[in-house]
């Protein structure tokens, strides 16, 4: 709770900077914190879920480019668009890998390959 309460402070402190108010908005108000409101804390997955950008619930394209922001890309579990059975790590760290490659100008195969050629095991 502590950590979201610094979190919490400092995008305060983002939101009062000009031009990042000019984007985001008014901030949404009220008489508590976000921190009264949360009876557990759990981000598996989907909280800026990956689509098109005719798809309104859609954060991120494909390439992880978030829609609408330049130079701006999220490679995290954040993007599933739904919450996995199993441990989201091995599937975050793929998007990671192909987000990472994509932005170089690799095909995940040819990341894999630059990989090899600079004698690192690939995995």
């Amino acid at each position: 709770m502590a950590v979201l309460g610094e979190a919490h402070a400092l995008l305060q402190q983002i939101v009062a900077v000009p031009d990042f108010a000019a984007v985001l908005g008014a901030p949404a108000g009220g008489p508590t914190t976000p921190q009264d409101r949360i009876t557990s804390y759990c981000h598996p997955a989907g909280t800026c879920r990956i689509g098109t950008a005719g798809d309104r619930h859609a954060v991120v394209d494909g390439r992880g480019a978030v829609h609408g922001v330049d130079g701006l890309y999220v490679a995290d579990a954040s993007i599933m668009p739904t919450i996995t059975r199993g441990n989201v790590n091995l599937p975050t760290a793929m998007i990671g890998a192909r987000v990472a490659a994509g932005l170089l100008g690799l095909a995940p195969a040819d990341a894999v390959r630059q990989l090899e050629t600079l004698g690192e095991p690939a995995r």
